[in-house]
């Protein structure tokens, strides 16, 4: 299908009830002969946008929830990553959209916090943002450098970019089921797809970390000291500081008084 432009985007937005922000993310961002293109929107007032969607797009919906009505998809909503996708919505001839709608506080709190890992852990990898909204693209950036701390913490004093960016496209997978055997090698297969968009978006970021040196051009060394590494586990969300910081000690003594 591969990336939207502008007509396609505005004729996107159009379909559906207004929305706050909006990114496609996915394969068939790359991939031309991908049939469905994955969206997220993000909107102020779940409730009152299925209502308004219900009523303009009734047949995106499944039978069941489009018969339980609004308050129903909007409960349903709240359970889980805290999205409702609607999924395989005709668009243009023999192209399919399916769109994940979710508040734009819950899409700040996983961006900012990882409460989910779930939309945060998306947009770790390559997106195209179709709506911009200022505080949802500050909270993006900040998930971006988490995402830079997290993947140089789990790396050796020596690695390269392919090793970086296959662990950072992996970082949502950690504790998923899904991850089984079959989808193992996905996250570096993606990484390496994407290498060149990968190191252009991360390299302010992989810049602002003062320990980090480049020995060429594909490789890094970062020290594995408390000291040098520190500075990665206060940029990591709050959730996950201590328990890093305890790992990189070796022992829970670091964490007493």
């Amino acid at each position: 299908m591969g990336r939207f432009d502008d007509a396609e985007v505005d004729d996107i937005l159009q379909m559906v009830p207004h929305v706050e922000y909006a990114l496609a993310y996915g394969s068939a961002l790359t991939d031309d002969k991908a049939a469905m293109a994955d969206l997220l929107l993000a909107v102020k007032d779940p409730h009152e946008w299925h209502i308004r969607n219900l009523q303009n797009n009734p047949r995106h919906y499944a039978l069941a929830p489009r018969l339980a009505g609004p308050t129903a998809i909007t409960y349903l909503q709240s359970k889980g990553a805290g999205l409702y996708y609607n999924a395989y919505v005709p668009w243009r001839p023999n192209r399919l959209i399916k769109y994940g709608v979710i508040s734009t506080d819950a899409m700040q709190a996983d961006l900012l916090h990882w409460d989910r890992l779930y939309v945060a852990g998306r947009m770790h990898k390559p997106v195209q943002h179709l709506r911009a909204h200022a505080k949802l693209d500050a909270a993006a950036h900040t998930n971006r450098h988490s995402a830079v701390a997290a993947s140089l913490l789990l790396q050796p004093a020596r690695f390269d970019s392919d090793r970086l960016f296959g662990t950072l496209c992996g970082l949502s997978y950690a504790g998923d089921p899904r991850q089984g055997v079959v989808e193992q090698r996905k996250p570096e297969a993606l990484a390496r797809m994407h290498l060149a968009g990968l190191e252009s978006e991360y390299a302010p970021h992989l810049a602002s970390v003062a320990a980090l040196r480049r020995d060429g051009t594909t490789h890094f060394e970062l020290p594995t000291s408390l000291d040098a590494r520190l500075p990665l586990v206060l940029a990591l969300p709050s959730t996950a500081q201590l328990e890093t910081l305890r790992e990189l000690a070796g022992d829970r003594r670091v964490c007493q008084p």
